[in-house]
């Protein structure tokens, strides 16, 4: 991956959100910060440069990946060179077949490389460079530690690759710690516990190479982003450590648990928990009208109601008036037949005055009813027992 080798611009907060759904507002509020922070994930973590921090140096190639067919086709050209005592063009053979080995796209083959650094030593011997053809020998045997003299080439560097070979015998080590953890290929072996000999090496990671430089007497560490998974023990101590050097300079807060947590003095530190959201009151269902029956109500019922009540009031009164008139004619009688027979007439009229005012009540009903169908409200009319019950829509 191009991440591995180029350095790129970022922001100086960043927040991982182990939650999966706080809001970076909430943590700048949480931390006091003017800009909320930006948020990262593990994916992201994962495209960050690599670094080996003390004790070396890392470089990734910036060129194009090129084959194992490269690199064999280029150290025959420069064999061939040797072969006719051409040893300035092999030297710039070697130079070109150099950075393809640095650049290598293909799983490197340590019996290619070994060759590469042995014929290179020769060479920088030819040239009066001794302390180049040594390290050159020295990692020539790196990558083959049972590399033998080639007696196609006069013996005149041997006891300096024999010297080389001694020193490679009883060289100590260098422990490099490599974070996060995992597995990658160095000088064409795999490795997950990493012990190297002081001098150069080549790194292999995803289709990437880098020339690893590792110093004698230090303690280095390999920080490989690419090898980065995920968080899942946070805040274990070693979860912490890995973050903080995957940040590099930069910060990075995490969200975890409701809590924010930021790199302290002594690692991370909980600097409280975020605001509670509010739930959400769920919107209120419309409520469906109430289906409306039809307004077409009997046009004829309220005239006809109000001529009926009329009617019934006039009979009703008329015969309030006639039972008055009996009534003064029963105390004026003179006899007791004339009396009988003035009361007899005086309840007759009341029975007709009832009747009236009954038949105006009913008319009244029938008015008022027929006023409310014809209006611009709904109604229903059911039969109940006993006889109809009106609904009337407000």
């Amino acid at each position: 991956m191009l991440a591995l080798m180029v350095s790129t611009a970022l922001a100086t907060e960043w927040v991982v959100d182990l939650d999966g759904e706080t809001e970076p507002e909430s943590v700048a509020k949480v931390l006091g910060l003017a800009e909320a922070p930006t948020p990262i994930t593990a994916t992201d973590l994962a495209q960050r440069p690599a670094r080996l921090l003390g004790g070396g140096s890392l470089d990734w190639c910036d060129s194009a990946p090129t084959s194992l067919e490269d690199l064999a086709g280029a150290m025959e050209t420069a064999e061939r060179e040797m072969a006719y005592m051409r040893y300035e063009s092999a030297a710039r053979t070697l130079g070109r077949a150099f950075d393809d080995l640095q650049c290598l796209g293909d799983p490197i083959d340590p019996n290619l490389a070994g060759r590469l650094f042995y014929l290179r030593g020769l060479v920088a011997h030819r040239s009066g460079f001794e302390e180049q053809a040594r390290r050159a020998f020295s990692a020539a045997l790196v990558f083959q530690p049972e590399l033998v003299w080639d007696d196609a080439f006069p013996p005149k560097a041997l006891d300096l690759f024999e010297a080389a070979r001694a020193a490679a015998d009883s060289v100590e080590t260098v422990p490099i710690t490599l974070q996060p953890a995992g597995t990658v290929i160095i000088d064409g072996v795999e490795h997950s516990d990493l012990e190297l000999a002081p001098g150069t090496h080549l790194l292999q990671l995803q289709d990437q190479t880098a020339t690893l430089q590792v110093f004698p007497g230090t303690r280095p560490t390999l920080v490989l982003p690419a090898l980065y998974e995920g968080i899942e023990d946070f805040p274990s101590v070693e979860s912490q450590a890995t973050l903080l050097l995957l940040a590099d300079e930069d910060t990075l807060h995490v969200v975890h648990e409701g809590h924010v947590w930021s790199p302290g003095p002594e690692g991370y530190e909980d600097r409280g928990r975020l605001p509670r959201a509010r739930p959400e009151r769920p919107a209120a269902e419309p409520r469906e009208p109430r289906p409306q029956a039809p307004r077409d109500g009997p046009r004829w019922l309220a005239p006809g109601g109000g001529a009926v009540a009329l009617g019934g009031a006039a009979v009703g009164t008329l015969g309030l008036l006639l039972t008055r008139d009996a009534a003064t004619d029963a105390r004026t009688a003179t006899s007791w037949t004339d009396h009988q027979e003035v009361v007899g007439q005086a309840r007759t009229r009341v029975r007709i005055a009832q009747v009236g005012y009954g038949v105006a009540a009913v008319g009244a009903v029938l008015g008022a009813t027929g006023l409310v169908l014809t209006s611009e409200r709904g109604w229903t009319l059911a039969p109940v027992p006993g006889g109809l019950l009106l609904t009337v829509d407000r």
